[in-house]
Formats: C-alpha cells, sequence, structure tokens
C-alpha cells in the first residue's frame, strides 16, 4: 500500500486531520456564552417597554419619596448668590434747563406718543397725522432753523424685491454719490441702509472703494443709524425703531 499501516503512523496521520478532544472542550464555554448573550438580547428587545415603564415608576417613586437631587457641590461661587446692584435712578433736568440759551423745546416725540391714539382712519395711517396750525408770530422772539440734510431713503424691499431695487436704483444712487460729492468738498451726504451699502461695496472697484472711504473721511458722507434698513418714520417710540433696524 502507499501508506504505512502502522500503529503510531496511523494514530499520528488521525492527529493531524482530526479534531482532538481538548479542542471540541474549548468551544463549548464559548458557544453558552453567545446562547446567553443571545437570549438576554431577546429579552431586552422584547420587553423594552415593560422596562422602560418600571425604570420610570422607579425613578418617580424616588422623587416623590426623596425630592429633586441637590447639584453638586462646586468650588467656584454660584451665579445665585451674587448680590445683584440696582441701578440707581438717573435724575434728568427739564429739556428747558439744559441749554437755556437755546430755543425752547416744546414738543418731544415721547410727549406726541402719548398723544396719539394711532388709529387707522380715513384709508390708514399714511393720512392719518395731527394737525399743526401757526399764528405767524411765532419766530419773531428766535431765529428758525432749517437743517436741509441731503440723502435718500431705499427701502430694502417694498413693492420691488431687494435685488431689484438694487440693479434700478440704490447700485446707482451710490455711484452718483462717490462721483458728486468728489467733485466738490462743499457737498454733503448722508447714507442709512447697511444693506444695500454692503452690496455696492462687494461689487464696487478698487477706485470706488477709496473714493468712498476718502469721502467718509473728509466729513464730506456720513454713515447715519447703522442698521440694516432706515427705521419707518411712523416708529415714534426707540422700542419700535431698535426692533426694526
Amino acid at each position: 500500500m502507499a501508506f504505512s499501516t502502522r500503529r503510531g503512523a496511523v494514530s499520528g496521520w488521525a492527529n493531524r486531520l482530526l479534531p482532538t478532544s481538548s479542542a471540541a472542550k474549548s468551544k463549548v464555554p464559548s458557544s453558552r456564552k453567545s446562547r446567553k448573550r443571545t437570549v438576554l438580547i431577546n429579552f431586552f428587545f422584547a420587553n423594552f417597554v415593560l422596562i422602560a415603564l418600571s425604570v420610570s415608576v422607579l425613578f418617580l417613586l424616588t422623587i416623590l419619596l426623596f425630592g429633586v437631587p441637590k447639584p453638586l457641590s462646586s468650588p467656584f461661587k454660584s451665579h445665585h448668590s451674587r448680590v445683584v446692584n440696582h441701578r440707581k435712578p438717573i435724575s434728568r433736568k427739564p429739556i428747558s434747563d439744559l441749554n437755556s440759551s437755546g430755543a425752547v423745546v416744546d414738543i418731544t416725540t415721547k410727549n406726541l406718543y402719548d398723544k396719539i391714539d394711532f388709529l387707522d382712519e380715513d384709508g390708514g395711517p399714511w393720512k392719518q397725522g395731527w394737525i399743526v396750525n401757526y399764528k405767524g408770530d411765532e419766530w419773531d422772539g428766535e431765529k428758525l432753523k432749517v437743517f436741509v440734510v441731503p440723502h435718500s431713503h431705499n427701502d430694502p424691499g417694498w413693492k420691488l424685491t431687494v435685488e431689484e431695487y438694487y440693479d434700478q436704483q440704490s447700485r446707482h444712487i451710490l455711484d452718483t454719490i462717490v462721483e458728486t460729492l468728489s467733485k466738490d468738498t462743499r457737498r454733503k451726504f448722508i447714507w442709512e441702509e447697511m444693506s444695500y451699502l454692503e452690496r455696492w461695496w462687494r461689487d464696487a472697484s478698487e477706485d470706488k472703494r477709496e473714493s468712498f472711504s476718502n469721502l467718509v473721511k473728509n466729513g464730506q458722507l456720513e454713515i447715519v443709524g447703522g442698521g440694516w434698513v432706515m427705521n419707518d418714520e411712523a416708529n415714534s417710540h426707540f422700542y419700535a425703531i431698535i426692533e426694526q433696524v
């Protein structure tokens, strides 16, 4: 025969090909562990709702019996233990006493805000107002000061979209401001809407940006308000003005 039939040879050949009893014994514990793990996982998923309810009930009972647990002590000082220093009321002088040599202020926005009913009458708030009568001799004792402020109101979206207003009007207005003010140092202008200014600044050339910066430094062009929009004139209270800009 091609292979030996000796006992020693057969046993060595069998040991090399067939699994030994020790290897079989080593696999039994691992299979038992995996079986237990599988049973435990199946039990958890099968009774997930019941386990969750049991934990919730146990948590509620603990809160009812022992109360809400206090936070752990910290070496840092608690924010609640700080002493709050309230601001002292500011005593303001009457408006007429601020500058006795100047004109006497008899109309304030706050007083008008308290008096106006703000009723939507006769077509809406654009036609609503209050009656102002002049006798004709109001300025006999003091000079009337008239402030002329060149500006342009640019709505960031009203009847047109923001992009349409910018392409059709606001971009050309800003170009005209830079070009016209640069020709005469006596010319002044103010700008309010930062939304259009920011967009124009991105599209402007380096020369226009430099000219714009020089106009601001020279005091010819002034940025007022600084809000994304110019607040509506109907906002007579500063709360509404702050919220809109």
